[in-house]
């Protein structure tokens, strides 16, 4: 059954050419080390993007990037895909890469992290024993609902649907609708699809 959350992303669709605004501040970005910025590609206000040298980050035809919205590239490459759409104050974080595909959706306050903390050590502190890298992928028209969360090695599929607050740690089937944390199908959903299981045995 499909959430009644199918616009959660603040951005508007477009409808009209970018800004003379909007287009100021894609030229700026456009100029910066490591940064490929496609036609069209409209950046909110006070973004933050941040690509260390060697890392990249590239931006697609018509993808549209909120206000406030951080992006930060240690190392790999993030690739936002053409008309692909992120809200307000999300947050991507790479040190392994990060791929949301051609017209995925991001609600508002999404955060993405491909890396986590290692702490298998109790002698050692934290800070000194490196992280955790993995890549994270979101599919083609994908949604994912305001202020969820997707975790190292997180795989989302095209065009499944994550609920508002859930969190992703591990792979999504195409099409599939998730929520909760860990993100899993809705409990009727999986009471639904129990004697379908069971028939086809």
């Amino acid at each position: 059954m499909r959430q009644p959350w199918n616009q959660p992303s603040s951005i508007p669709p477009m409808r009209h050419a970018p800004s003379l605004r909007q287009r100021l501040r894609a030229q700026r970005l456009n100029r910066r080390d490591g940064v490929e910025l496609a036609p069209g590609a409209v950046i909110g206000r006070a973004v933050s993007v941040e690509v260390c040298s060697g890392a990249r980050l590239r931006i697609g035809e018509r993808a549209r990037i909120g206000d406030r919205t951080r992006l930060v590239v240690r190392a790999g490459t993030v690739e936002i895909g053409e008309q692909a759409s992120l809200g307000e104050r999300c947050a991507i974080v790479a040190h392994a890469g990060v791929r949301i595909g051609p017209r995925a959706t991001l609600g508002d306050d999404v955060a993405i992290l491909d890396f986590d903390l290692r702490f298998a050590d109790p002698d050692l502190p934290i800070r000194l024993q490196g992280l955790i890298t993995e890549p994270v992928s979101v599919g083609e028209g994908a949604i994912l609902g305001p202020r969820a969360a997707l975790l190292h090695g997180a795989r989302v599929g095209a065009g499944a649907r994550v609920g508002p607050f859930a969190v992703v740690m591990g792979e999504i089937k195409p099409g599939a609708d998730v929520e909760g944390v860990p993100a899993t199908a809705p409990r009727a959903d999986r009471q639904a699809a129990a004697p379908r299981a069971q028939r086809s045995r």
